[in-house]
This record gives C-alpha cells, sequence and structure tokens, in this order.
C-alpha cells in the first residue's frame, strides 16, 4: 500500500504541474518521458515554428495525446492568441484529454 500511495501523491504533483491547478482527479497509468523535443517542460505540449509555403512562420502550442493507437493533435495559434493565452489554453486542452481519459 505504500508504493500505491506514493505513486498517486507523485502523479498529483505532475498533473498539477501540467494543469497549472489543483487536481481532484487521478488517471490511473500515465507515461512520463524527457524527449529532446519537449521544450515547454510538459509532456505532450511542444511549442512549434513551422515555415510557411507563403513565406513566414507558423508559430503555435501542439498538444499531442493518443486515442486508442491513434496519435492526434491539436494546435493553439500564438499569432491569434499571444503566447500566454495559447500555452494557458494548450495546458487546460491536455488536462482535460487527460482527465477524460483516466
Amino acid at each position: 500500500m505504500k508504493a500505491k500511495s506514493y505513486y498517486r501523491k507523485q502523479m498529483k504533483k505532475i498533473m498539477e504541474k501540467i494543469a497549472g491547478e489543483p487536481v481532484d482527479k487521478i488517471p490511473n497509468t500515465i507515461l512520463v518521458t524527457k524527449h529532446k523535443d519537449n521544450n515547454t517542460g510538459i509532456v505532450g505540449i511542444q511549442k512549434i515554428k513551422r515555415k510557411r509555403k507563403t513565406g513566414g512562420f507558423y508559430r503555435a502550442y501542439r498538444v499531442t495525446w493518443k486515442e486508442g493507437e491513434k496519435v492526434k493533435n491539436k494546435f493553439f495559434s500564438i499569432e491569434k492568441l499571444g503566447d500566454k493565452e495559447a500555452f494557458a489554453l494548450a495546458r487546460k486542452f491536455k488536462k482535460d484529454v487527460m482527465l477524460r481519459d483516466a
């Protein structure tokens, strides 16, 4: 039981870091890794900058998650929303997806 209690405490800390606020529900399983493409410090959220065919760049936060065997992405445009709001919406979306799948 000590291991389960420790796991739940650690997961709560991780989820609160991702969500940016206290969480009530903790998923049973989650994979946490450090990856070279993770530039936000939050697993599944990446700040991207892509060159457009028409010229210029597209900047956004990309949220990545899995539904079954399929990997899905959602983008939050920095140009339309601003950096802070785009990141906040990406974090909220990631939290909602994780809690939905829990």
